[in-house]
C-alpha cells in the first residue's frame, strides 16, 4: 500500500534589490525566493543607463552584490564598474595613442581593488610620454584609493571626480582626448576573506523562478 506524505513547500516571495545611497537607492530589479537570506551574496550586472534612466550612461556596466536583506528589500554594494568593449573601440581611432595599465591597491578599509585605467591622447605619442602618463595615473589613483573605503572610491568614480582630477593633471604632460577607468573591481574584502571573482551575471541567466526581473519604473 502506497504511503502518501505531505511535503510542505516554503512560500516564495519577491525580494526587491536597490542600489547604494550614492546611487540614490535606485531600484535594480527583483528576485523570487523561498529564503530571503539566501539572496545575500548574489551578484547582478546592469548597464548604468537602465537604472539611472539616462541613455548617455550606456557605456558603463555596474556589478552589485547583495549585502543584506531587510523584510523584502535587498541592499547592495557596488563591487565592479567597467566600460563596454564597444565604447572603448569607438574611443580609440587612427592617429591616437591608447595608454593602459592594471594594478591592485588596498583601500582605507583594507578592501582591495583591481584598477585598469585607460587614457586616449589627441595624437600618437612616443614611449617616454606613454611611460610618464602611466606613472602619473598609477600614483594619483593609488593615493586616492588608499584615502577612501572601497564604496567611497566607487562613489567618487560615479561623480566623475577622479577622472576630472586625472585629466587636469595629465593635460599638463600632453593634450588628452579621454581619461577613465576601463575596469574598477573589488577583489578582496575583510567581510569575505577569499578573493572575490566578480563575474557578469545577467539577470536572464537565473532559473525561471529565481531569476531577477529588471523592471523599469
Amino acid at each position: 500500500m502506497a504511503v502518501t506524505t505531505n511535503i510542505k513547500r516554503k512560500k516564495k516571495s519577491w525580494v526587491a534589490m536597490y542600489a547604494p545611497n550614492y546611487l540614490n537607492k535606485a531600484f535594480l530589479g527583483e528576485t523570487l525566493t523561498a529564503d530571503r537570506q539566501a539572496v545575500v551574496g548574489k551578484t547582478l550586472t546592469l548597464n548604468l543607463s537602465i537604472f539611472t534612466k539616462d541613455m548617455k550612461k550606456q557605456s558603463t556596466d555596474v556589478t552589485f552584490k547583495v549585502k543584506s536583506v531587510v523584510e523584502n528589500n535587498a541592499l547592495t554594494d557596488v563591487v565592479g564598474v567597467s566600460l563596454t568593449n564597444s565604447y572603448i573601440k569607438r574611443l580609440v581611432r587612427r592617429g591616437k595613442s591608447k595608454v593602459e595599465d592594471s594594478f591592485e591597491v588596498t583601500c582605507k578599509d583594507n578592501s582591495k581593488l583591481r584598477l585598469k585605467p585607460i587614457v586616449v591622447t589627441n595624437n600618437v605619442v612616443n614611449q617616454s610620454i606613454t611611460t610618464k602618463i602611466r606613472h602619473i595615473v598609477k600614483e594619483q589613483l593609488t593615493e586616492l584609493v588608499k584615502s577612501n573605503s572601497a564604496q567611497g572610491f566607487f562613489e567618487i568614480l560615479f561623480k566623475q571626480k577622479a577622472q576630472k582630477e586625472l585629466k587636469d593633471k595629465l593635460s599638463k604632460v600632453y593634450p588628452l582626448r579621454y581619461v577613465d577607468l576601463r575596469v574598477a573591481k573589488l577583489v578582496f574584502s575583510e567581510n569575505q576573506p577569499e578573493e572575490l571573482e566578480v563575474e557578469k551575471e545577467s539577470v536572464e541567466e537565473e532559473s525561471k523562478e529565481e531569476k531577477a526581473k529588471v523592471v523599469e519604473k
